[in-house]
């Protein structure tokens, strides 16, 4: 007799493994994975919008990446948009206009990041449209990179190799793994046209194309992954670049890292929503009927995989208790009477042959991954790979969960 728990482990790890092989796949039938540069010959001009709250300690530093791009001056365009911060933020961009005064602001009072998107849209000179997080900090030739993929033009967005800048703890050295295996996936992705969300730190845009769109949904929890949504709606091709390098500050704590996943897969979990019409429909290929779909499977897979952990390890041990309660919980004599019989063949042989499996594809997925980001896999010790390959998943499944008790509190925050 199957179980149920048994039923939902078979389930997660068929759709698990089915994806992970698919993109192999797609991954080992690409014979110019790692395309030749193009050369930017025109220097048009580009629009950078930096919205920002509250963020004095990181918005000099990454302004100061903007200024050292390998890119023309009199061709950048560098936008401010101060959505109402309490502390010094506006004070720091005064000090770097007051040293280059192209650098424009804008303040008002806080409306949102989408909402303060289209403020920059509005005023924006550039053919080109580029959002830039204010914990975040570009490579100098990530422009040379990201804008010759527009001489196809059917593409509306390029997007960046983004990496977790310097990570300094346990939780933040697997998170700058996850960015590497995530990356790995959207350039996969990017040959089916089916790359899902095109993150705040320096995405390029076509402004006419934003402007087409009517520009950021500004009641969206999720602007980035809604306006990729909507693009992809229309048919444009989205394009990964594997060489235009930004770096993003990742949560350094779990409360925070937390924060942002609930904020993360709730605005998924909406949006998927809000284009249901798009999912199993043909009209949108690959993404319509495999990638939208799975915003809202991966938390069902998420939340199983968490539940099922938990029952299968804590159900052996209820057993313990109850023998516990019969010698009035003295632990003492029970330890000395507990007997380990091991036998080779009391394994689970099927299940043990699936987790080989499953751990191959996972270390062979890692060692791609860092390899086509030219990132050593020991730069920051091995510790964080195990936790990273044995821990890191149930956590996002906690996210999941931790997000039910809010699934309808749309309020956006920043």
């Amino acid at each position: 007799m199957i179980y149920i728990s048994e039923l939902i482990i078979l389930i997660v790890v068929f759709i698990s493994l089915y994806f992970v092989v698919f993109w192999l796949i797609v991954f080992f039938e690409q014979e110019n994975f790692s395309s030749r540069r193009k050369i930017l010959r025109r220097k048009p001009i580009v629009s950078i919008a930096i919205p920002v709250y509250n963020e004095e300690d990181t918005i000099t530093s990454t302004l100061q990446s903007v200024l050292n791009l390998n890119y023309p001056q009199k061709k950048l365009e560098i936008i401010v948009v101060n959505d109402g911060s309490t502390d010094k933020t506006e004070q720091r961009v005064l000090d770097m206009k007051k040293k280059n005064n192209f650098i424009k602001l804008i303040s008002h009072k806080n409306i949102g990041k989408g909402a303060s998107l289209n403020r920059a849209l509005k005023v924006a000179k550039g053919k080109f449209f580029v959002c830039l997080d204010a914990d975040s900090y570009v490579h100098k030739d990530a422009l040379l990179h990201l804008l010759p993929h527009f001489k196809d033009r059917k593409v509306a967005c390029s997007l960046p190799l983004m990496k977790s800048k310097k990570p300094l703890n346990l939780l933040q050295k697997m998170q700058f793994t996850e960015y590497l295996v995530n990356i790995f996936y959207k350039k996969i992705m990017g040959f089916l046209h089916c790359i899902p969300v095109a993150p705040g730190p320096f995405s390029v845009f076509r402004k006419n194309v934003l402007i087409k769109l009517d520009g950021y949904e500004e009641d969206n929890l999720t602007e980035d992954l809604e306006m990729t949504l909507r693009l992809q709606k229309h048919n444009y091709k989205i394009i990964q670049d594997m060489k235009a390098e930004v770096y993003t500050t990742t949560p350094l704590n779990l409360k925070s890292f937390f924060k942002q996943r609930k904020r993360w897969y709730k605005g998924g979990f909406f949006n998927a929503l809000k284009y249901k019409k798009m999912m199993f429909n043909p009209k949108y290929g690959d993404f319509g009927i495999m990638q939208l779909p799975l915003l809202i499977i991966s938390g069902m897979i998420g939340i199983s995989t968490v539940l099922v952990t938990l029952y299968t390890s804590l159900k052996p041990h209820v057993k313990n208790l109850l023998n516990l309660r019969l010698v009035d919980f003295d632990i003492w004599t029970f330890i000395q009477n507990i007997r380990f019989n091991f036998n080779i063949l009391d394994l689970n042989f099927a299940n043990l042959i699936v987790f080989l499996i499953m751990f191959s594809i996972s270390i062979l997925i890692l060692n791609l991954s860092y390899k086509l980001t030219r990132e050593n896999i020991s730069k920051y010790g091995r510790t964080h790979i195990i936790f990273f390959l044995f821990f890191y998943f149930f956590m996002l499944g906690i996210s999941w969960i931790l997000l039910f008790p809010e699934l309808f509190q749309k309020k956006q925050e920043w």
